[in-house]
């Protein structure tokens, strides 16, 4: 995840992202939550990013050291709306809930492309 600065009509909005790939396997961006015009210090932004992905993956215990606590509770902040608007889903959990949903291919299908696309012979 990362935080990006992004121009709208009504001035400028503080957006977290998450990247992630499509299922043609091309990078995208996938926007977890808008900040409005929130003011996070940028030399901590990163540092905040990575925080707020590992609360949002269950690895509380993964702050960054060097996180003042004013940034702290600016994470705490951004976590529970996150938690809130019920938006975001780590990949994972959104793969298997399509796959039980039926969507993505069978995996031997996948497999089986995989083999004949780079040639591979079938095992015996």
């Amino acid at each position: 995840m990362f935080f990006r600065r992004k121009k709208s009509a009504s001035g400028q909005t503080l957006q977290l992202l998450e990247a992630y790939r499509n299922a043609h396997g091309e990078p995208r961006h996938r926007v977890v939550v808008s900040l409005e015009d929130s003011r996070l210090a940028s030399a901590h932004r990163p540092a905040m990013a990575e925080a707020v992905a590992n609360r949002l993956l269950g690895q509380a215990g993964l702050l960054p050291l060097g996180l003042p606590p004013r940034e702290r509770r600016q994470v705490d902040a951004i976590v529970k709306r996150v938690d809130r608007e019920g938006r975001w889903r780590p990949g994972i959990r959104r793969g298997l809930e399509e796959a039980k949903a039926g969507k993505g291919r069978p995996i031997r299908e996948a497999i089986e492309t995989i083999r004949k696309k780079h040639r591979i012979p079938r095992a015996s």
